[in-house]
C-alpha cells in the first residue's frame, strides 16, 4: 500500500511478504572453454536454474585457450541477467581459475559423453546434496580425457543418438539437476 511519493523516496506499508524457495543441493557446473557466444548462452541459464557455483574447464580439444578479466566480468552480468528473467536472485560464483580434467572435483559428477550406455533414466541424482555436471568441448573429449573421468568414477550419460551442442547439453544439465 503506497503513502506517499517523492523524488526522494517512497513511503509505503508491506501487505505479505513471500520467501523465494532455493534449491537445496549444492549444484557446480563444470565447463568446457566453448565460443564466447555459447558460453554466454550456457551462463544464462545456469543464472536461471540456481546453479551454485560455475568453474570452467580446459580440455585437449577446446576452442579457446583462455579467458581475460573483462570476460569474467560480462559473465558475471549474464549469470545476473539470467537470475532476473527466472525471478530467482541466488548468482552463480563464478570461479576464475581454469581447471584441467584432472582438477575436477569428482564426488557426485556427472558427465555426458556419446560412448556411455547409461541413459538419463538409468540415474537417480535428485536423493544427492551435492552435484556437479559436465560436458566435452564441441570437439568432444580424448581417450585419455575420458578415461581419468572414468578412473575418477564419475557417472557418464548418454543421452541418445543424435549428436548434440555442448551449450545445448550444458542447459539441459542445469535445468535437469
Amino acid at each position: 500500500n503506497i503513502k506517499e511519493i517523492t523524488k526522494q523516496k517512497i513511503i509505503c506499508t508491506i501487505i505479505e511478504t513471500h520467501e523465494i524457495a532455493f534449491n537445496k543441493k549444492k549444484i557446480t557446473a563444470y565447463i568446457p572453454l566453448l565460443e564466447k557466444e555459447y558460453l554466454s548462452q550456457v551462463l544464462y541459464t545456469c543464472g536461471q536454474e540456481q546453479i551454485d557455483e560455475i568453474f570452467f574447464v580446459k580440455t585437449d580439444l577446446c576452442h579457446i585457450k583462455k579467458l581475460e578479466q573483462n570476460d569474467f566480468d560480462r559473465f558475471k552480468k549474464i549469470t545476473i541477467a539470467g537470475c532476473e528473467q527466472a525471478k530467482q536472485y541466488k548468482i552463480p560464483t563464478i570461479k576464475t581459475e581454469i581447471l584441467s580434467i584432472e582438477k575436477i572435483n569428482f564426488t557426485n559428477l556427472y558427465f555426458f559423453s556419446e560412448s556411455s550406455t547409461n541413459t538419463i533414466a538409468n540415474i537417480i541424482p535428485l536423493s544427492r546434496n551435492n552435484i556437479g555436471f559436465f560436458c566435452g568441448p564441441e570437439a568432444g573429449l580424448t581417450v585419455e580425457e575420458e578415461k581419468v573421468l572414468k578412473t575418477y568414477s564419475a557417472h557418464s550419460i548418454n543421452l541418445g543418438k543424435n549428436i548434440l551442442r555442448s551449450r545445448d547439453v550444458l542447459s539441459f544439465a542445469a535445468i535437469f539437476f
